[in-house]
């Protein structure tokens, strides 16, 4: 039986939570069209009618009669979180085991896939990303340093980008352009086509609602596809993403106080 893969996603968490009947069922079915694929685990995902499956270090999502299968990212808009990220931390800190040849149950009827337990908190060396093209704003004497993936049409990039412009010159920001909107991409490829004392003000427009004048070039096309590969790589597959100089990382923008918080200024 084919399947289909599909790009990553963003859905709302159900409000009654998610529904998914007939998890034994499933099993069976993954065993039959994915017989090569060790189970971790198989769960109901966090939106009605999807099963979360862990398989080594992958997750996926499967429709109930595993015809189809998605690869991607479930981000809850309304709190702004990526409810796939602490599962994808899970499976590669090896806490998920092959239920099937433990003997264990597999997940609970209903129990849907939330924050994982006792996972440590997502990190990446930032010599990494001082390596990629990028747009820098603010003062290199700042007290807080930034690496922001995002793109300037994502409304939760919007909101993040407000967010920081809040905090004036407490924070330098290394923009590094990850374009997941195509309406967006004409003028993130002409800003890093600019020179570089004028691609700070024409991001800042973009993420401002405001078109850009430029020229395309073949070198800001190849910024935003090496952005763009090394965040798919990390399992970044939604804007934003945001790192702190020492490495941590966060993944979406759930509003300023948390945003406040991760960067150790308090609610």
């Amino acid at each position: 039986m084919g399947l289909l893969a599909v790009a990553a996603f963003a859905a709302p968490s159900s409000a009654q939570g998610p529904s998914c009947p007939g998890l034994e069922k499933a099993v069976e079915a993954v065993k039959k069209n994915l017989p090569n694929t060790p189970i971790g685990s198989l769960r109901c995902a966090p939106v009605d009618g999807l099963y979360e499956l862990v398989s080594g270090q992958n997750v996926v999502y499967l429709d109930p009669e595993v015809k189809f299968l998605v690869v991607g990212a479930i981000f809850d808009l309304k709190a702004g979180t990526d409810l796939t990220a602490p599962v994808i931390s899970a499976a590669k800190g090896g806490a998920v085991v092959d239920q099937l040849k433990t003997g264990q149950p597999i997940g609970v009827v209903g129990a849907p896939a939330k924050q994982a337990p006792d996972v440590a908190p997502e990190t990446i060396d930032v010599k990494l990303l001082e390596a990629l093209p990028s747009i820098r704003l603010g003062s290199a004497k700042a007290k807080l340093k930034l690496y922001v993936l995002g793109d300037p049409h994502c409304g939760f990039c919007q909101r993040l980008d407000r967010t920081i412009r809040n905090l004036g010159d407490q924070v330098q920001v290394i923009e590094l352009p990850f374009n997941t909107i195509q309406t967006s991409r004409p003028g993130l490829v002409a800003t890093m086509c600019a020179k570089d004392k004028d691609r700070a003000d024409m991001l800042k427009a973009m993420y401002d609602g405001e078109a850009v004048a430029g020229t395309a070039c073949a070198e800001g096309e190849q910024a935003l596809i090496q952005v763009a590969d090394f965040a798919r790589r990390q399992g970044w597959d939604g804007t934003p993403v945001v790192v702190r100089g020492d490495g941590a990382v966060m993944r979406g923008f759930a509003g300023p106080d948390k945003f406040r918080t991760f960067l150790g200024l308090g609610g």
